[in-house]
């Protein structure tokens, strides 16, 4: 768009091309952020839901073994309460006999 005023010429263009290849420039750079951000976001998830899952196993695992170190002493008990029930040749001795 020109303006003449006496002499003096003005000369105002807009040159849109370089302005909206730069926006276009900027939306795949933000784009191209956010999806790097949503898949380290979906990356984190799902490592934190691995561990959780993994903690879940090993809680369950302490567990039977409590259960099973709590079975051999009861166990163990009840194989030294009954042992006194049986001779020196292992003979099972009754109340009578002992």
């Amino acid at each position: 768009m020109s303006y003449k005023v006496g002499s003096v010429v003005i000369d105002v263009r807009a040159d849109t091309a370089k302005l909206v290849s730069g926006m276009n420039k900027a939306e795949k750079t933000v784009t191209k952020s956010i999806n790097t951000i949503k898949n380290t976001i979906i990356s984190l998830a799902s490592a934190y839901a691995g561990f959780s899952g993994v903690e879940k196993i090993l809680k369950s695992g302490f567990a039977f073994n409590k259960n099973m170190e709590d079975s051999i002493a009861g166990l163990t008990a009840l194989t030294v309460a009954t042992s006194s029930n049986t001779s020196a040749m292992g003979k099972h001795l009754s109340i009578a006999e002992k």
